[in-house]
């Protein structure tokens, strides 16, 4: 499949550069008035209209294979340690439905991450969303959500554990909001520091559409020298936006292959973001068991995840509320293919204004010299993304040009800047005549929605 990354603007080319290159003089010819009456497609429209997010969502989805319940019954918010010695403890809370529901803590063990045997006792009480790490001196100490803050608790054989003095992180913040409580904390040794990300909740409506919770949860970050006095850093991962809707829990560190990644879950199901320099980056879709990605607010979507890695396979664990904890494997066939696609991908910048040199260009080919000179982008001109030149009779559509100059822009990792031209002679044909003096709406072959739909989703999804 071929992959690219486009930025299409209409009409007009805004760069945050002060002078553009070129390598051709006959490119720097422009046609600042466009033919047509349309209405310009920017980056925002395309963001919230056309890009097929749900779509793109369930194909990451793949990834993860549903295996079944771990540990099933009314229980959540799973934490799994290695314990070194080819077997790993896996914390778990009673949910609230419960008869008798006192926040208690259990835990089972395991060898392959699939078959787990609950040892007996209870762990702790009062202590919800454990999150557990293995101390320097080989003791214990685990994180927890208890009246509203966060605290902490201590063991030397992760089975019979003391509460630690005071609160590890309160509702106090730098962010101007004011938070109920804080929650679900998880906590990740960096060799240098130790960072916890952690629950705030907001009690707050999300307003901007309607959504199933009263609350709106955002993730905050702190650190600490010693794992008992933190320091609070700000925001980790923003809720309040049309990706989220105002909610976010569960958050989960993870070394993974030798990054760091933060894992949580939202409405549609899981997400992961990169921890590096101290910078949370955007978040990717991980998981969903749901079978209808048009529905915003599936019942029941996976919740707190933990992953692991046992045996070479990654396990992915999950709540699934008053059922139990359930899991999904990545296994090595399906680890192959991630990594062989990784292997394959282009790794073109996101984000050209980190290097706004870019040289306007009349060949395909001038995508190497480029490349050479260490530039980030070239800008086609004239075309290919001419409406006309693609769809040179209606209906029928000619995306070789176009194919081309992906081609070896993909090859020599160059963005493109695509500048769509929302023009083809056949469809202006009428206005042109002599005895035309003004095209009635009718005239005009929807561009917006036929024309400019199969070009961008073309630019998007090859």
């Amino acid at each position: 499949m071929r992959k690219i990354i486009l930025i299409l603007i209409l009409l007009i080319f805004v760069i945050g550069c002060a002078k553009q290159g070129t390598l051709d003089n006959e490119s720097l010819k422009t046609n600042n008035q466009e033919p047509g009456k349309q209405q310009a497609m920017t980056e925002e429209s395309i963001d919230k209209e056309i890009i097929p997010q749900e779509a793109e969502q369930i194909k990451q989805a793949i990834a993860w294979k549903e295996k079944g319940a771990a540990i099933p019954g009314k229980y959540a918010d799973a934490d799994i340690i290695a314990l070194g010695n080819g077997k790993y403890r896996m914390y778990y809370s009673a949910e609230p439905e419960i008869p008798g529901f006192k926040g208690q803590v259990y835990s089972a063990l395991s060898s392959d991450g699939k078959s787990w045997v609950q040892e007996d006792g209870t762990r702790k009480e009062w202590a919800i969303f454990p999150s557990v790490i293995k101390l320097p001196d080989g003791s214990y100490r685990m994180y927890f959500q208890n009246m509203g803050v966060i605290k902490s608790a201590v063991s030397s054989d992760g089975l019979i554990w003391q509460d630690e003095p005071g609160t590890r992180i309160g509702t106090e913040n730098s962010e101007g909001v004011i938070f109920e409580n804080v929650v679900a904390p998880t906590v990740i040794n960096t060799g240098s520091e130790y960072v916890m990300v952690y629950g705030g909740a907001i009690n707050e409506k999300y307003s901007a559409e309607q959504v199933p919770n009263s609350e709106t949860h955002i993730l905050m970050w702190a650190t600490s020298q010693d794992g008992l006095a933190f320091e609070k850093k700000g925001i980790a991962v923003d809720s309040r936006n049309s990706m989220f809707k105002g909610w976010l829990d569960g958050p989960e560190f993870v070394n993974w292959d030798g990054e760091t990644r933060l894992y949580f879950w939202s409405y549609l199901g899981i997400y992961h973001v990169v921890f590096s320099n101290n910078i949370f980056s955007d978040p990717e879709f991980d998981f969903t068991n749901s079978q209808d990605s048009a529905t915003p607010f599936p019942q029941n979507p996976p919740g707190d995840p933990t992953l692991a890695k046992i045996n070479g396979n990654w396990l992915m664990y999950y709540g699934q509320h008053e059922k139990g904890i359930y899991y999904a494997v990545m296994d090595e066939e399906t680890i192959k293919e991630t990594q062989e696609e990784k292997k394959e991908a282009v790794n073109i910048p996101i984000n050209i204004e980190e290097n706004c040199i870019g040289f306007l260009t009349g060949n395909p080919q001038e995508a190497e010299l480029i490349n050479s000179i260490g530039a980030a982008w070239a800008r086609p001109h004239s075309g290919p993304f001419a409406w006309g030149w693609i769809e040179p009779k209606k209906g029928e559509f000619d995306f070789g040009p176009v194919d081309e100059w992906v081609e070896k822009a993909q090859e020599n990792k160059v963005a493109i800047l695509a500048t769509i031209w929302p023009y083809a002679d056949w469809d202006q044909e009428q206005c042109h005549s002599s005895s035309c003096e003004v095209a009635s709406e009718d005239q005009f072959y929807p561009w917006g929605e036929i024309g400019g739909t199969k070009i961008t989703m073309y630019a998007l999804q090859s």
